[in-house]
């Protein structure tokens, strides 16, 4: 059913943030993500057609292969858990750290708040099902120095120090252990992080270089290895992203320390 999937604003907005910061910003789509809001303000997850009127011509562009595959369409809405008017809490939280903190990202910054404060981390998105995922997309924007987003730091801190294992690891493996590592990071927690946490990344990494493959979402709001999808090279990535950025802050300390 994949070549019938909907365009989606989470692989929108991370392949737009990621262009943009290689300097080859993607054609300007932010209208388009701007038309594809809920009446109540946050993104929808999907680009497709419901009864909502939409004046956007890129909206209507994107709507191509759905009018060309409508029996493809009606299928794929049918079989697979997701819905035309999802909201994930993780996919707006991607939107934001693309579009930033602006009039039209208000209501997915206020949809953020409430997931944490209300505790709903295992319950905001389909996808993303673990509360180490929330914490780690979540803190990406805590990082941007949103304000209304610094009342979350001190409650998600304490979140993840308390999944600390005695071997350094959080949670339950160690793609989780380098999450939870980048998201205290993200938050400015440096002091917080135990030193036996980055041994513990650092002695689990494979003979050909790479980490052990982890769990970043899962498929059919199934949080089981059947409903996984992960991969070598992305949980080596946000290893790598944990521990390059930890060994950055302590070699800058030791250059403060060295000043006269």
């Amino acid at each position: 059913m994949e070549q019938f999937a909907a365009n989606d604003l989470d692989n929108t907005a991370m392949a737009s943030w990621f262009l943009q910061q290689l300097g080859r910003p993607a054609l300007d789509n932010r209208d388009l993500f701007i038309s594809n809001r809920s009446k109540e303000g946050p993104f929808y997850s999907w680009i497709t057609l419901r009864l909502q009127w939409n004046s956007n011509p890129k909206y209507w562009r994107s709507l191509w292969r759905e009018f060309r595959h409508p029996i493809g369409q009606y299928y794929f809405w049918k079989l697979m858990p997701c819905a035309k008017n999802d909201i994930d809490a993780v996919v707006n939280s991607n939107v934001i750290h693309y579009l930033g903190e602006n009039q039209y990202t208000a209501a997915a910054i206020d949809l953020m708040v409430r997931v944490i404060v209300e505790e709903r981390e295992e319950m905001c998105d389909k996808w993303y099902l673990r509360p180490v995922l929330i914490y780690y997309f979540f803190s990406k924007n805590m990082n941007k120095g949103i304000e209304k987003l610094e009342e979350l730091k001190p409650i998600i801190k304490n979140r993840i120090l308390a999944q600390a294992k005695s071997d350094g690891q959080f949670f339950e493996s160690i793609l989780d252990t380098a999450l939870a590592i980048a998201a205290l990071e993200n938050m400015g927690y440096y002091d917080e992080i135990p030193a036996k946490s980055i041994q513990y990344l650092l002695a689990a990494q494979n003979s050909n270089g790479a980490w052990k493959k982890g769990v970043i979402y899962y498929a059919y709001e199934r949080a089981d290895e059947s409903a996984a999808f992960g991969g070598e090279e992305i949980s080596t990535a946000i290893v790598l992203e944990a521990l390059v950025r930890y060994q950055s802050h302590e070699r800058s300390l030791h250059v403060e320390s060295t000043r006269f």
